[in-house]
């Protein structure tokens, strides 16, 4: 619980998860963070970092002396960090990025997102005009990337921005819901399997 973590009620909780390798946002979580709270004056906020590995203990001595950040570690249970969360931040400029399961996690829980336009990212947090949440240039210069990334955690400090991502998450959640997902499959695989016997015949 967020009492458990010593988060108040009303502060606005990010929340990054990811494998603890470089490019994955780990230093940009931090720096951004760090300038939201000491910068922008919002000591309203807290910051959970969830995974482990190399870059997460290099985040580690980064964090060291600022207040509102947790390290937690290995997780199983994303969803359950999600329900105590405000916003699921997504600063990876990974070369291989494509289609992170995190995003997935947030949008099943109404979880507003900052993340990258790298792969399918983009896609998978809009829907139509609606997007959920804020969309990040893919930046080169590191410190332009982290003004642009705490500048989206501005925004998503404002808690009516905050809800319109929230409702938009939950439109862009249906298209990963579990029987669309199955009927969308089973229609690919009796296409693949007609076309098949057409070409055998």
């Amino acid at each position: 619980t967020r009492a458990d973590l010593g988060i108040g009620e009303e502060d606005v909780v990010f929340t990054l998860v990811a494998r603890g390798i470089k490019r994955k946002g780990w230093r940009a979580a931090i720096e951004a963070f760090r300038r939201l709270r000491e910068e922008a004056g919002r000591t309203d906020s807290h910051l959970l970092l969830i995974g482990e590995g190399e870059a997460t203990d290099l985040a580690r001595r980064q964090a060291q002396g600022l207040e509102g950040v947790t390290f937690l570690g290995y997780q199983s249970e994303i969803n359950g960090i999600f329900r105590l969360s405000d916003c699921n931040i997504v600063p990876t400029r990974f070369e291989g990025e494509s289609y992170p399961l995190c995003i997935i996690q947030a949008l099943q829980e109404r979880l507003p997102v900052i993340a990258t336009d790298i792969g399918e990212i983009r896609s998978m947090i809009t829907e139509g005009d609606a997007v959920a949440g804020v969309l990040l240039e893919n930046l080169r210069d590191s410190n332009r990337f982290f003004d642009a990334l705490v500048a989206g955690m501005v925004r998503m400090m404002d808690p009516e921005f905050r809800a319109r991502a929230g409702d938009n998450a939950e439109i862009c959640a249906r298209k990963f819901d579990m029987d669309e997902i199955v009927t969308t499959y089973g229609t690919v695989y009796r296409q693949a399997i007609a076309l098949t016997a057409d070409l055998d015949g």
